[in-house]
């Protein structure tokens, strides 16, 4: 029989098809790869602005999970919008429950038409439970600043690898700077080798200086940046989704941390291309892939 590597994609709804988990699902198609998803939370959103976030209940979130991982084996996973703390606990649980490999996280601190102030204790959950479990990833430039701002460290120090992506900061040039530890005994450091993480706690746990210490030091901490011409577009709505996802599919088909980012970026980079020619909404933030 035939075999076809398979994306599990973890996150929100985007009705308007240019974010979250369309866009990842698009991704995962276009690259040839089988997508499955669990959907985190519902939003309302287009390309003007988002009116809603709505949690999905952190039970049905651990049941949708499982009754993939119960009948499929992901080759890879993409995690996107958790947008409760409850969520965090059950996706990072479940993740060590079934030790996945080849994980991305999009660390979506607040969506970008959405106005307000980040949850910090919400950020903070994320950096405590799946930082250390993932193998990269993949904040913005603005994202990176908040999450060190919370975690009092550098972030490269949480994870197994990380790429800040440029797209949103200025300049002709878009740069993204992957920081990853360049391990001697192993190419591919597994999750056992980071600190284990209590899940027993309440939406009351007291974080206060709990966050993991670095990884032990193997090898080196090396760092790789990718420049792009700008593409001159407003169509730029789910592109962080589409290159979080676009790496965890290259991770499918080669556990190369280098490989899949450059790869990746590369995708992202002609679907920004094809997107800037089409106007498909009345907003000013269109779909990067279409």
């Amino acid at each position: 029989m035939k075999q076809k590597k398979v994306f599990l994609t973890i996150g929100g709804s985007d009705p308007s098809g240019g974010a979250g988990i369309q866009a990842d699902v698009k991704t995962a198609i276009r690259l040839g790869l089988y997508p499955c998803s669990v959907i985190t939370a519902i939003t309302a959103q287009n390309s003007s602005e988002v009116t809603g976030i709505w949690p999905v209940p952190a039970d049905q979130i651990r049941a949708e999970l499982r009754s993939v991982l119960e009948d499929l084996r992901p080759d890879a996973v993409k995690i996107g919008l958790l947008a409760s703390r409850e969520a965090v606990v059950a996706v990072a649980e479940v993740l060590e429950s079934y030790q996945l490999q080849n994980v991305v996280l999009d660390p979506v601190i607040r969506p970008t038409l959405l106005p307000g102030k980040e949850d910090e204790d919400l950020v903070r959950d994320i950096l405590e439970l799946l930082f250390p479990i993932v193998t990269i990833a993949t904040p913005n430039i603005r994202e990176k600043e908040i999450l060190e701002r919370i975690a009092c460290m550098p972030l490269q120090s949480l994870c197994e690898a990380l790429l800040v992506t440029g797209g949103d900061a200025e300049g002709k040039d878009s740069v993204d700077t992957l920081f990853f530890h360049n391990f001697n005994s192993a190419d591919h450091l597994p999750s056992t080798a980071f600190p284990s993480i209590n899940f027993n706690h309440s939406s009351t746990f007291d974080h206060s200086g709990i966050l993991p210490p670095p990884p032990e030091e193997d090898g080196i901490l090396a760092c790789k940046e990718f420049r792009n011409k700008r593409i001159d577009t407003r169509n730029t709505h789910g592109s962080g989704c589409i290159l979080s996802s676009a790496i965890a599919c290259h991770l499918a088909k080669n556990p190369d941390i280098q490989s899949a980012v450059r790869h990746a970026i590369d995708f992202t980079h002609e679907a920004l291309k094809e997107a800037a020619g089409y106007r498909l909404t009345n907003g000013n933030y269109g779909p990067a892939l279409i």
